[in-house]
C-alpha cells in the first residue's frame, strides 16, 4: 500500500513486471534434478517445483480476483489449469470445517467441459474431504461447469447462486446438500481479503 501510494499505479505495475520475469529468469536456469530441492516459504520449507505450482496458481486465481470486478465475463486462463488441480486436494483440506448439518457423507462430483476436461469427486464427511476418482456409483450432487468455473467455486470466488444465474453452472442433486459444498470453505474464504470480496 505503502509503495503504491508513493510510485503509483504505473510504479506499482512496473515493479510487479520487473519481479515476474526475474523470478521467470531464474526459472529457466533449473535442471530437472533442482524441482524437488527444497525452497524457502513463509507457510515452510517446499520443493521447488511445488513453490513454482503455487506461484502459477497465484497469479491464475488472483489475476481473477483483479479483472473480475472490471469484467462480469472475466474467466480463469485455461493454460495453467492443469497445474492447479494438485494443489486443490491441500486447499480444500485446509478450508474444511466440520458443519452440524453434514450428518452423513456426501459425494460431490464435477463433470466438466472446455478445452481442458476433469472428471473428478470429493467425498465429504466429519472426518475430512478427500479427492477421489469418479466412483462408478452415483454422486449425492453434481456439479456440471468448465474446469476454470469448476476452480472459482472450489476457491471460493463464486457462489453456487452467481454461477447458476449466469448460466455457468448446473447442479443436479439436493439443493440443501448442494449448498454445503461452498459452506465448508467459508472459513478459508473469509481470510483471504481478495477471496472476500470476489465472494460478495
Amino acid at each position: 500500500i505503502a509503495f503504491h501510494r508513493e510510485q503509483g499505479a504505473a510504479g506499482l505495475l512496473e515493479a510487479f513486471a520487473a519481479g515476474h520475469a526475474h523470478f521467470d529468469e531464474v526459472l529457466r536456469t533449473l535442471q530437472d534434478t533442482d524441482w524437488d530441492r527444497p525452497c524457502y516459504h513463509r507457510r515452510g520449507n517446499m520443493s521447488i517445483g511445488h513453490y513454482a505450482i503455487l506461484r502459477l496458481q497465484e497469479l491464475t486465481i488472483h489475476g481473477w480476483d483483479i479483472r473480475s470486478p472490471f469484467d462480469v465475463t472475466a474467466t480463469l486462463s485455461v493454460p495453467p489449469l492443469p497445474w492447479l488441480l494438485p494443489p486443490m486436494q491441500r486447499w480444500l483440506t485446509s478450508a474444511f470445517r466440520p458443519l452440524p448439518e453434514l450428518r452423513t457423507p456426501l459425494r460431490y462430483r464435477f463433470e466438466t467441459s472446455g478445452s481442458f476436461t476433469v472428471q473428478q469427486d470429493v467425498l465429504v464427511s466429519q472426518e475430512g474431504v478427500h479427492l477421489e476418482a469418479v466412483a462408478a456409483h452415483p454422486a449425492d450432487v453434481t456439479f456440471r461447469c468448465t474446469t476454470g468455473d469448476a476452480l472459482l467455486l472450489i476457491y471460493g470466488r463464486r457462489s453456487l447462486e452467481q454461477a447458476a444465474e449466469a448460466g455457468c453452472l448446473e447442479i443436479v442433486g439436493e439443493p440443501s446438500q448442494a449448498a454445503l459444498f461452498p459452506a465448508l470453505l467459508w472459513e478459508l474464504c473469509s481470510a483471504d481479503p481478495l477471496a472476500r470480496q470476489s465472494a460478495r
